[in-house]
């Protein structure tokens, strides 16, 4: 009497416990642990006894595993246990998997095989086949609906539908990871292969080895594609015509090239040229050619750290290049940032170039107003005292009113500097200080040689009529 009412107590206090948040938690685990540990080793006899063990045995380890989650795990098997009905409902579930079609997976086994209730979930989403019955799952009409909604629902197709044709040419038009999921036989077809590939270039993974061989269909795929040449055959990767069409259309396709078509000038100049940051794949020799690195590192300042330390370090070479490519500058090391003459190369080259130079450079005053001479904006990059310098300054606004943007505020408030500028460009009075937006000869000075100036001058003078009439004369 005593071991029945034992058993109804635990079977009652398992029960309830499992709508309790965190107190489900430490029951549950208890139960996981009694089921694999205890339970095992009890014949059936003493379980098929015991109402509490003949509970604990029934119950699922999925239930259990769901209860370890507090809240959220309680609200799902409060509602799983309580509206049961629910879910073989069709009205029910139709509804909900015409909204969300995953939702399959509460239906009932009965609705899991009811072809209306799938043929909706899968139209709404593709993959929702994985809960279809298995037969459902060999279905033509219903499978062709899945996979022209999600192409990876080919995964959850019958073996006979996945070397189906028609079946998985439509998914892999839709996702051409879709061909992973394809049969033995249909990975080996040539029109299935090419809409794989043409809808995603790493369906070529999954390929058949006589369609990774075959040089006309992979190199027609590198001319679209050029990094699908890491799936080609190895005997494609040593091929120069096929490699050749791959780098030309992607430089970092050389990565997989064979190492000797890695080492044949003709064949990383084109990549490098195509991305100079293809230079990282080359062979130790041509990092070293000056030539191969020249045409990288003129595509991309970049590339210059994957050439060979040598080049790295001749500064005729640099000189050279930075005369293409002055924001390669950015790459080279401090004593070059710091050398005058690779640094006024690479600002002359572009102005931009200033910014990585050293500090001490940057607070040159003949480099810096050399380069703004020819590109104002590269004041930006000068040093705070510069900016504070009307002779460098005036040399950079004259090239480009924008400058005034990054000049001192007090040299911004310096009328006769600004006047200088705002008679060459008006628009340039938007970078004035405030006191100078206010003064009428500075921004009757702007609107003259520029209209709209006029909205950038005070509240006041927007009014003023003289002002006005001008900038709409």
């Amino acid at each position: 009497m005593k071991i029945d009412t034992f058993s109804n107590v635990g079977v009652f206090i398992d029960n309830t416990a499992d709508y309790l948040p965190l107190i489900s938690t430490l029951t549950n685990l208890m139960d996981i642990f009694q089921k694999c540990v205890y339970l095992p080793f009890k014949n059936k006899e003493s379980i098929s006894k015991s109402r509490y063990y003949t509970h604990l045995n029934k119950k699922s380890f999925r239930r259990c595993l769901i209860l370890l989650i507090p809240i959220i795990g309680n609200i799902f098997i409060g509602m799983e246990d309580f509206t049961p009905r629910s879910f073989h409902d069709k009205k029910f579930i139709l509804a909900s998997v015409r909204k969300r079609g995953c939702k399959l997976y509460f239906a009932s086994e009965q609705l899991k095989n009811d072809k209306e209730v799938v043929l909706e979930a899968v139209r709404q989403d593709g993959l929702a086949l994985k809960y279809a019955s298995q037969e459902l799952r060999n279905n033509k009409e219903i499978v062709l609906a899945a996979v022209q909604r999600n192409g990876l629902a080919l995964k959850y197709a019958s073996p006979q539908l996945k070397n189906d044709q028609e079946v998985v040419l439509s998914a892999v038009k839709k996702d051409g990871l879709a061909f992973a999921s394809a049969s033995k036989e249909l990975k080996k077809d040539h029109e299935i292969m090419v809409a794989a590939v043409e809808q995603n270039g790493w369906a070529l993974k999954y390929a058949s080895k006589e369609l990774k061989s075959n040089k006309g269909l992979i190199h027609a795929l590198v001319q679209k594609n050029g990094w699908v040449l890491r799936f080609a055959s190895r005997k494609l990767q040593n091929d120069q015509a096929m490699v050749e069409a791959a780098v030309l259309q992607d430089g970092w396709a050389l990565e997989h090239a064979s190492a000797e078509l890695k080492n044949n000038k003709e064949i990383v100049l084109l990549a490098v040229e195509q991305n100079g940051l293809a230079l990282e794949y080359a062979s130790q020799k041509l990092k070293n050619d000056k030539e191969v690195v020249f045409v990288a590192a003129r595509n991309d300042g970049a590339a210059l750290k994957f050439a060979s330390h040598k080049l790295q370090k001749d500064k005729d070479f640099i000189l050279a290049t930075l005369q293409h490519n002055g924001l390669m500058l950015e790459y080279l090391s401090e004593d070059f940032q710091n050398d005058k003459s690779l640094v006024l190369a690479a600002a002359l080259q572009n102005g931009l170039a200033l910014k990585y130079a050293s500090q001490e450079l940057q607070n040159d005053k003949e480099l810096v107003q050399g380069v703004v001479l020819k590109n104002g904006l590269a004041l930006e990059f000068a040093s705070e005292e510069l900016k504070n310098n009307a002779e460098v300054i005036l040399a950079a606004a004259m090239q480009n009113g924008l400058a005034l943007k990054y000049a001192s505020p007090e040299l911004q408030n310096n009328k006769e500097l600004v006047l200088l500028i705002v008679q060459k460009f008006g628009w340039a009075l938007q970078y004035a200080s405030l006191d100078l937006r206010s003064d009428k000869d500075v921004v009757l000075a702007a609107v003259k040689h520029f209209s709209q100036s006029i909205k950038y001058a005070s509240h006041k003078l927007q009014k003023d009529m003289e002002l006005i009439e001008l900038s709409r004369s």
